[in-house]
């Protein structure tokens, strides 16, 4: 409770300190790009698409909201020496900011999430938003009737879909990747602990199977907020396997992750509310895996869509996550080494194909 309140204490310092360092168009870098966070979640891409648009030479500003500064998703960004500046602010103070860009200032202004903010949304905010090669918007969902806002020079999606190239961001820091899993098997699902997104039932249920078939050597940490109406009950007998962690940030969050050995997504094929995870949303877990090096554990009829297979996963049919964990739990050395090897093939192949494609969306704009 110490060390929370503690860390809690040094990023509000953070907040405090970088709200004195407001954001000023005269101020900016030459071949500058400015990444922008309109919405209070999704600081997760942040890091990824920093990294991207340094490596391909830019210097990089990071506009974001104060809870997404708060849960610092920079915390562990060590890829290039210049590290990106953030500027920080209420949804008001960001739509004053952008709107007050005259287009001079950034070679490109970058949206990592359409705005959901009520004010950003009645300023159409994304096409008054000025550059000089223009705005580039990152899609989290592409289906049929998805619309690009006006304004936009390119667009990208997690996954290439409907023809929208992919980029993916998965850059959370330097980890050393597990060659082989832990003694007791770490499992971690992410996200919000409700039914629209994930089905902790079934992980409730494969854990007490395996229990009454002897098999204790695991445990699982879910991480996430918990909304009172989805509140999962962890039956007494497996709360020393199940730990609920509530909200982390991402420090923390980075950690739990770093040192499992499997990803849950815990996505239910029966479930409807779950289709649009095969064919137009991309759970996060798929960052995360391909981030850390770490194998997604994922009902099959998600896995295509995702660009999994077995030679990175552990895929199992419609809702045997009990079978799918307990290969998990046998695996052995040499396979789960093999597989870790997959995922890494697979993260770098995201990778040179996101960043070959930002840098032909930026490419098309010559100064």
């Amino acid at each position: 409770m110490v060390l929370f309140f503690l860390c809690t204490l040094s990023r509000l310092l953070r907040f405090i300190t970088s709200k004195f360092r407001r954001f000023d168009k005269r101020d900016v870098r030459h071949n500058s790009v400015l990444v922008v966070e309109p919405n209070a979640y999704h600081g997760c891409v942040l890091p990824g698409v920093a990294r991207y648009f340094g490596e391909l030479g830019y210097n990089v500003d990071v506009l974001c909201r104060a809870e997404v500064f708060l849960e610092d998703p920079f915390i562990n960004f060590a890829h290039t020496a210049d590290a990106p500046r953030i500027f920080t602010g209420n949804a008001k103070q960001l739509t004053e900011w952008l709107l007050s860009l005259t287009g001079n200032e950034y070679e490109y202004v970058f949206f990592s999430s359409p705005p959901s903010e009520p004010l950003m949304k009645s300023a159409n905010i994304i096409s008054r938003t000025k550059a000089n090669g223009g705005v580039i918007l990152l899609r989290h969902q592409v289906d049929d009737s998805s619309v690009v806002p006006e304004g936009v020079k390119s667009s990208f999606a997690l996954i290439s879909h409907h023809g929208v190239p992919m980029l993916n961001p998965h850059y959370f820091g330097e980890f050393e990747p597990k060659v082989y899993p832990s003694k007791t098997v770490k499992f971690v699902a992410i996200g919000e602990v409700v039914g629209k997104c994930k089905n902790h039932r079934l992980l409730i249920d494969a854990a007490d199977q395996l229990v009454q078939r002897g098999i204790t050597n695991f445990g699982v940490s879910v991480i996430g907020k918990m909304h009172w109406k989805d509140k999962v009950k962890v039956p007494r007998h497996l709360k020393r396997y199940i730990k609920f962690t509530g909200w982390l940030d991402f420090e923390r969050m980075y950690a739990k992750v770093n040192a499992s050995d499997f990803i849950l997504a815990l996505l239910d094929p029966t479930n409807p509310e779950h289709d649009r995870y095969k064919e137009s949303v991309v759970t996060g877990s798929l960052s995360l895996s391909i981030g850390f090096r770490k194998p997604l554990v994922v009902s099959e009829p998600f896995a295509a869509f995702l660009g999994l297979d077995r030679s990175n996963s552990i895929l199992y049919p419609g809702n045997s996550l009990l079978e799918a964990m307990s290969s998990a739990l046998h695996i052995v050395e040499s396979g789960y080494s093999e597989l870790t090897k997959g995922v890494s093939a697979l993260a770098s192949r995201v990778y040179q194909t996101s960043l070959e494609n930002l840098r032909t969306a930026t490419l098309s704009y010559v100064v």
